[in-house]
């Protein structure tokens, strides 16, 4: 692979590199790229450099501190990414995991810039309901959150409520759940098409329990006008506003959610007014933009091109002061 890597940078001749998730053929790369000369940008889309399994969950839990394994896969990371001149996290969450861990100590600069939604921001007329539709897409699997999601409206008493299940998962794992909550108002969808899936519910809900560091689907659906109900866990409550393009609850404490849900059942004036503050919050993500932060970027690199190539393995500044990220990242969301 290194080989492959180097007789691209030998025949293209960039002017900047730039890396996203490296699983497969190693963030050895970067030391090749450095030794050109090249400036190099990565992009954080997940917790891959530091977590052995990605989402820090670890046999059906949260992980609260750094287990073996990943301590073993940070150690041979974290000496490479010396070589990376600019880092983009997709949520303040993820990168500033890995600042807190020592992770591209020379970057110097540091960027919030989320992935691009291909979906361009227009509210879907949806039909009129007396229920509650409530929406879940994704992959079906544990850590996902699902059964917090199905036992929450199990809870729900007042008002009709939908619950509409879109994804796949491991085949057990699926049965288990049909079994389990077997009930006419929950609908297990399968695949879905993302345009059908949205028209036919209210609010989606991101019941993460493992660490996410920008859900997609959240985008998505903000770019059909349907408001979000998330967990507090990774980057989610960042682009979710609490009162605004939805609501945030806790996975450790599951009556936030079902109460969540009853809010929301309860005032359709303000899942309305959420989904039109969906829509707006929808446009900092389509391509053009997001394309725009990138090519800015590379712009303020570029002159770093004909320096002298900085060593792509050292030891980290001595400093135990991180810098701060630029003042171009992605505002915070109150949430």
């Amino acid at each position: 692979m290194l080989r492959s890597v180097r007789r691209i940078l030998e025949i293209e001749r960039p002017d900047v590199v730039h890396t996203h998730n490296v699983t497969g053929f190693s963030p050895a790369i970067w030391k090749e790229v450095k030794r050109h000369g090249v400036p190099l940008v990565h992009t954080l889309h997940d917790h891959q450099l530091s977590c052995f399994r990605t989402a820090l969950y670890r046999r059906g839990r949260a992980c609260t501190s750094r287990c073996f394994d990943c301590r073993v896969v940070a150690r041979s990371k974290k000496p490479l990414s010396a070589a990376v001149d600019a880092v983009i996290g997709v949520s303040h969450s993820v990168l500033d995991h890995h600042d807190h861990l020592g992770f591209f100590p020379r970057a110097r600069r540091r960027r919030v810039i989320p992935n691009a939604s291909p979906v361009p921001p227009c509210a879907e007329r949806r039909r009129a309901s007396d229920a509650l539709r409530v929406g879940y897409l994704g992959q079906l699997h544990p850590g996902k959150g699902i059964e917090l999601l199905l036992c929450a409206t199990e809870g729900l008493t007042q008002g009709r409520w939908e619950v509409k299940v879109g994804g796949r998962g491991a085949e057990d794992y699926v049965r288990t759940l049909r079994e389990r909550f077997e009930c006419p108002s929950v609908r297990f969808l399968g695949f879905v098409r993302p345009d059908d899936f949205f028209r036919e519910v209210d609010v989606l809900v991101v019941p993460s329990i493992w660490t996410e560091a920008a859900p997609m689907v959240i985008r998505e659906a903000y770019a059909r006008g349907v408001p979000v109900v998330g967990s507090n866990r990774g980057g989610v409550p960042e682009l979710v506003e609490e009162g605004e393009t939805g609501v945030v609850f806790d996975p450790d404490r599951p009556e936030t959610l079902r109460r969540a849900l009853e809010r929301l059942m309860g005032d359709r004036s303000l899942l309305a007014r959420m989904g039109e503050r969906a829509v707006a919050r929808a446009a900092e993500a389509v391509p053009a933009v997001v394309a725009r932060r990138h090519v800015d970027l590379y712009g303020q690199l570029r002159p770093m091109l004909s320096a002298d190539p900085t060593p792509a393995v050292m030891d980290p500044p001595k400093e135990s002061r991180r810098p701060a990220h630029d003042a171009l990242t992605t505002p915070r969301s109150s949430a």
